[in-house]
């Protein structure tokens, strides 16, 4: 039996582990048609996978992450997970940042940013 993360959610009392995938794949503009043909299989699978209707195996989760061009792990994280090393320094380095220029930045980005991030960032 391979690995797996989640159970379908075909019973009303079996647990459910909600996932970002379909946020993720959104944010990059891509359907689910396009995500389906990028992994070989159908639309509807793609739809239950993102509603946690179906079991995804580590290597689902290693194609939908290649495809949507993310670490899978990102799939159950809150935040987004960096890629690579040059994102997590990146990160780092603008975490290091006064709020006043990491405003700015999210402004030049465009990036809609929830406001509790600039109150604590304050």
């Amino acid at each position: 039996m391979p690995n797996v993360i989640g159970k379908p959610a075909l019973n009303k009392g079996q647990p459910k582990y909600p996932n970002r995938i379909k946020e993720i794949r959104e944010r990059k503009g891509v359907s689910q048609e396009q995500l389906a043909a990028r992994i070989n299989t159908t639309q509807p699978t793609v739809s239950r996978y993102e509603s946690a209707k179906r079991r995804l195996t580590f290597s689902t989760l290693d194609r939908l992450g290649e495809a949507l061009g993310c670490h899978w792990a990102e799939f159950y994280s809150p935040v987004p997970i960096p890629k690579d090393k040059r994102e997590a320094a990146l990160l780092e380095k603008f975490r290091e940042l006064p709020a006043e220029l990491q405003a700015a930045i999210e402004r030049m980005v465009d990036v809609p940013v929830p406001a509790q991030h600039h109150q604590a960032a304050d």
